[in-house]
C-alpha cells in the first residue's frame, strides 16, 4: 500500500530535525533557529556557522526562492559562514540523502540551473521576455551529486 503524501511544511521541519540529529551523531552542537528566522534553520555555535536546510520528498529538485536579481541571489545566498544542506527523502522514506554545499556554490548552481532551463524548456513567453526575478529558483538533485555526505566541509 502506498504511503500518503507528506505535507510540505512537515517535510521541511523533518529535514531540519534530520540534519540536527546527524550533526549530533557527529558530536557537533546544532541549535535550531526560531521558526521564520530569515535564511537560517540551524546554528552551529562552536563553529560560528549556520545552515539553511532544503528538503525534498520523492522529487528530483529543491526550490529555494524568488530573487529580485542575480545580485539579490548573490547577497542573500553567498555568505562565508552559511552552508546549505539539501535533504532528499526517497519515495519509500527509507533512503535519506544529505548534500552539504557551501553557499557560494549554491549561487553558482542556481544560476546554472536557471540558464539551462531557459535553453531547454518550452516556455509560454519568448525566452527574451522571461525575467530572472519572476521565477522560483532552485537546484536539481543531479547537480548535487558531488556534495553528498560532505559533512567534513561543514565541520572543519
Amino acid at each position: 500500500m502506498p504511503k500518503p503524501k507528506l505535507a510540505k511544511k512537515a517535510t521541511e521541519v523533518a529535514g531540519e530535525y534530520l540534519v540536527a540529529a546527524k550533526l549530533w551523531l557527529k558530536e557537533c552542537v546544532a541549535v535550531l533557529a526560531p521558526r521564520n528566522f530569515p535564511h537560517v534553520d540551524i546554528f552551529l555555535p562552536q563553529l560560528n556557522k549556520a545552515i539553511q536546510v532544503k528538503t525534498s520528498y520523492a522529487k528530483n529538485s529543491f526550490q529555494l526562492a524568488k530573487f529580485k536579481s542575480e545580485e539579490d541571489l548573490e547577497s542573500r545566498v553567498r555568505k562565508k559562514s552559511l552552508f546549505y544542506t539539501f535533504v532528499h527523502i526517497g519515495e519509500d522514506r527509507e533512503k535519506i540523502r544529505y548534500f552539504i554545499v557551501p553557499s557560494d556554490h549554491v549561487a553558482k548552481l542556481v544560476r546554472e540551473h536557471y540558464y539551462e532551463w531557459l535553453k531547454r524548456a518550452k516556455h509560454i513567453k519568448p525566452v527574451e521576455e522571461i525575467k530572472f526575478e519572476e521565477q522560483v529558483h532552485g537546484v536539481l538533485l543531479s547537480q548535487l551529486e558531488n556534495y553528498e555526505d560532505r559533512w567534513e566541509d561543514l565541520l572543519k
